[in-house]
């Protein structure tokens, strides 16, 4: 089984990895912070910038797609540890997650296509 450490982001060469994989959560937030263009110090301050709260937002939620209920992940991260990557507790994650999914019943919000754009930067 191949782990995925670390992502080095480059707009021309997305991550390449084999067929049976493991994500980390830092590859995840490397990812969704190359996409939202923002930094990950920031991503993990205290600012409340709306663009800092997209991605950890978006962060949140891919962590607990790939992560928390992936078989075939042997990290299956609990809530507080996907929180911690970003300074943030439980809750705060549930509320991001919860907040997403609410979002993609919505009719013609293109949400899931970035969410498609982020997991092919992960090769997934």
């Amino acid at each position: 089984m191949k782990v995925v450490t670390s992502v080095i982001l480059t707009a021309s060469e997305p991550v390449k990895t084999d067929g049976d994989i493991s994500i980390e959560l830092n590859a995840i937030l490397k990812a969704v912070c190359y996409i939202n263009q923002v930094d990950i110090f920031d991503v993990k301050g205290k600012r409340r910038f709306r663009e800092l709260v997209t991605a950890r937002r978006e962060y949140s939620y891919l962590a607990c797609k790939l992560t928390q209920l992936s078989e075939n992940n042997p990290y299956h991260n609990s809530l507080a540890t996907i929180g911690a990557e970003i300074n943030r507790d439980h809750a705060t994650v549930l509320h991001h997650y919860n907040k997403i999914e609410s979002w993609l019943e919505i009719p013609g919000y293109k949400l899931q296509e970035k969410f498609e754009l982020i997991e092919n930067q992960l090769k997934i």
